[in-house]
């Protein structure tokens, strides 16, 4: 039987080699050649005509490529005499969809709420679509604004966000109001301000309406 030796690099491609002559397909297999190189080998049947033209194709998992010349059969010393070799460039990696700047935030409170509000998906008619409304507006107003910007604490039975507390022990908040602890520099002034009008209720929306007065024992930031 000829044998055919090819040495790829990596060894574990796969490939397979294809007489004109017989279409057959021969699989490579592992192999190591007589003077100790490993490679793979191709195991020519019996009946395939020498010098004739094959195809030897590679790929699966590597970018496939085609050789073609005319097979010399020769024990194990059989060989492909390459004479027409095909070359393929990978696809182009797809255009990345640019993704349009996000608009600066305002940077009155209220057009920094109105922003929040705009940029999720909250629904005030819902204790927590209000609490973590909520909670979104302070962190905003707290990073952009004033760092003096907090949650007003809560203790149930009052009407409270979130449900339980996110750790044993931790505080709860309002579910619409929250507290600026001292005067911002823009000269908004400390107070407790309601954020949501008719929370809970098919008809809220959010609202920035001076409430009461500051109160310092109830701040705290951040929500968790």
């Amino acid at each position: 039987m000829n044998k055919l030796f090819w040495f790829p690099d990596p060894l574990e491609v796969s490939c397979r080699l294809i007489p004109d002559s017989t279409g057959v397909v021969i699989l490579g297999r592992p192999d190591t050649h007589s003077t100790g190189r490993k490679g793979i080998s191709f195991a020519i049947p019996d009946g395939t005509p020498d010098s004739n033209g094959a195809a030897l194709h590679a790929g699966d998992g590597y970018l496939p490529e085609q050789i073609r010349g005319i097979l010399i059969l020769n024990g194990d010393d059989s060989f492909l005499r390459v004479d027409d070799v095909h070359y393929s460039k990978p696809a182009p990696p797809p255009t990345p969809i640019p993704v349009p700047p996000q608009p600066p935030l305002p940077k009155d409170p209220f057009g920094i709420i109105q922003a929040v509000y705009a940029s999720g998906h909250y629904d005030l008619s819902t204790k927590g679509g209000c609490g973590t409304f909520t909670e979104d507006c302070v962190t905003a107003l707290h990073t952009t604004h004033s760092d003096k910007w907090g949650h007003i604490q809560k203790f149930p039975p009052q009407n409270h966000w979130p449900e339980q507390p996110y750790v044993p022990g931790g505080k709860v908040h309002a579910v619409d109001a929250i507290m600026l602890l001292v005067n911002a520099p823009d000269g908004t002034k400390a107070a407790i301000y309601d954020i949501i009008l008719e929370s809970e209720s098919s008809i809220a929306e959010p609202a920035f309406n001076l409430k009461d007065a500051v109160n310092p024992p109830l701040w705290y930031y951040p929500a968790q």
